[in-house]
C-alpha cells in the first residue's frame, strides 16, 4: 500500500468514526425532539456519506488499475 492509499484509508476511518458519532447524536436529538438538530445532523451524515463514497471510488479505481 502506497502513501496515498494509506492517507485515503486513514481519512475513511476518520469519516466512519465521525459518522458513527453523528448517528449517536442524531438518535439523542430525536429522543429530545430537537428537530433542528436532527436536520443538521442528517445533513452532516449525508455529507460524510458523500465523501466516503468518493474516497471509496478512488481507492477501488486505484486498486483495479
Amino acid at each position: 500500500m502506497n502513501d496515498r492509499e494509506q492517507k485515503l484509508k486513514g481519512r475513511i476511518r476518520e469519516l466512519e468514526e465521525s459518522k458513527s458519532a453523528m448517528i449517536d447524536y442524531l438518535k439523542l436529538k430525536v429522543t429530545l425532539q430537537d428537530w433542528h438538530a436532527v436536520m443538521d445532523a442528517s445533513c452532516d451524515i449525508r455529507e460524510i456519506d458523500s465523501e466516503l463514497k468518493a474516497l471509496n471510488k478512488i481507492i477501488n479505481t486505484d486498486t483495479s488499475s
